[in-house]
Parts: C-alpha cells; structure tokens; sequence
C-alpha cells in the first residue's frame, strides 16, 4: 500500500523573525528539492507570507518523509515543521485536519539574516505607524 501513500507537510515561518522573501526563497528551493527526487507534490494556496503547507506523494515513502526533515531542518530558517504520518490515499481525508505526528523547531538564521529580518520589521512597523497618524 505505500506506493499509494502520501504525506502533508506545512512550514510556519516565526512572525517578524526572517528575512524578506524567506517564504518565496522556500517554497522556490522546496519546489527544486522536490523536482530533483521526483517526487509528486502539491502546495497550498492558503497561508499567506507565513505558512508553505502541501502533500508529498503519492507515491511517497518514510525515506522521503525523513529526507525531508533533513532538508528543512537545514535550510536558514526561523520556522515551526509539521510533518504528517505517511498514510493511504483517501480521497475523504480533511486536508485541513491538525497535523501532529512530527513537530520540530527550527532557527538557523545566521546574524546578517536576523539583522535583516529586524530592519525590515523596524520599517514596516514605521510605515503602519506613519499611516496611522496620517501622514502619507
């Protein structure tokens, strides 16, 4: 039945904590990691500037779903990982159900990230707060 497996994922990115762009660099280079193993998969639409979610398989196998993990816990990230179980292809199953089988933190910005990160969020909160007061 594995051949006929698949598993979810979904990367919530820590709020304020990563550089600009970090979500398209991440769904462009999961993209590339997935095309590189020949592996099926399918992102969300749903998640905006935060979340990257989607299923792998099928076919999928427990040795993608731990290459995976590999992977994201490598990439310069501040972000919480969900893996789901490797489980049938059920045309039923929610795919908006809770995904807690594997749940894992990661935070491997270097220094020049996190300075990026902190005057990027710096400017934006002084744009909304410029807005705010009225002031164009």
């Amino acid at each position: 039945m594995e051949g006929a497996s698949y598993f979810r994922f979904e990367i919530e990115l820590t709020p304020e904590a990563n550089p600009p762009g970090a979500i398209d660099k991440l769904q462009k280079e999961l993209r590339a990691w997935f095309t590189a193993r020949s592996l099926s998969h399918v992102f969300g639409n749903f998640g905006g500037r935060r979340l990257c979610h989607g299923e792998v398989g099928p076919p999928a196998t427990e040795g993608d779903r731990q290459a995976m993990a590999e992977w994201i816990g490598a990439q310069h990230l501040c972000a919480t990982v969900r893996l789901g179980s490797l489980v049938p292809l059920d045309p039923s199953a929610s795919i908006l159900a809770p995904i807690t089988d594997w749940v894992f933190a990661i935070e491997n910005l270097t220094e020049t990230e996190r300075a990026e990160a902190v005057a990027s969020n710096a400017k934006m909160r002084s744009f909304v707060e410029a807005r705010s007061a009225g002031q164009p």
